[in-house]
């Protein structure tokens, strides 16, 4: 055998036909074509690993967002707790009606439960000092509104009146308002960034993989090429040797 570039010409002048067919048989047997398959193997198990990583990346940014997005209705449902409350004291401190009282009781023990749940939210997203700041403005707002309800609820209306009048309530729900709308804008922007960065794995990995596939297939298929010239070669040169 002389060997050429990926072929082998077949030179044989013994006149044994077994001779011959045994060294056709050896020019058929090429230990690249071993190395091409576990190429393909390596390949594929490599495009299959960066296909799992996609995934699991994916899941954990859109289980992220799923947290931010928590994170923000847990915000609004803070804000309406605190307004429900605020209103249904001042209802009752102008008409001294009992039905007022009603969403005020069910407001107030629910707000310590969704203060805590969404700073937990906004702490599992990496925003632990908006979550304290929140929490802290909660409880002192809270804590007012209590104050002022234990003043109208013993008969004390007009020093109840009194401290709404100061305005100083207002304010702090100003400053919850502020906050949480700060708090909010991180997180909108935090989710953009993360459905452009899925969008990109989206399309790339399958690309990527895509494209290892068509390229592995075009060297195989060379390979096969090159085998079957050299199949065809040897048995033109054994039709003859045999002739002969």
């Amino acid at each position: 055998f002389v060997g050429g570039t990926g072929q082998r010409r077949l030179l044989c002048r013994v006149p044994s036909e077994k001779v011959c067919r045994v060294a056709v048989q050896r020019a058929f047997d090429d230990s690249s074509y071993g190395r091409s398959f576990w190429l393909a193997v390596a390949v594929l198990f490599a495009a299959a690993v960066a296909l799992f990583y996609s995934l699991n990346g994916l899941m954990k940014s859109e289980q992220m967002d799923d947290r931010r997005r928590a994170a923000i209705a847990e915000s609004g449902d803070v804000l309406s707790l605190l307004k429900d409350a605020e209103t249904a004291e001042r209802g009752y401190i102008l008409t001294n009606n009992p039905e007022f009282l009603e969403p005020y009781e069910e407001a107030v023990p629910r707000v310590p439960i969704m203060s805590d749940r969404l700073t937990a939210s906004l702490d599992a997203v990496g925003l632990v000092g908006s979550g304290q700041r929140i929490a802290a403005l909660v409880r002192q707002r809270l804590s007012q509104i209590e104050a002022i309800g234990v003043l109208a609820k013993s008969g004390e209306r007009d020093a109840a009146s009194q401290r709404v009048r100061q305005g100083d309530g207002k304010a702090l729900m100003d400053t919850i308002r502020q906050e949480v709308a700060a708090t909010r804008a991180n997180l909108d922007v935090a989710i953009a960034i993360s459905s452009r960065q899925q969008r990109s794995w989206q399309i790339a990995v399958p690309s990527l993989i895509l494209l290892a596939s068509l390229l592995l297939t075009m060297y195989l298929a060379r390979r096969v090429n090159v085998r079957q010239q050299a199949a065809d070669a040897a048995r033109a040169q054994l039709r003859g040797v045999m002739s002969n």
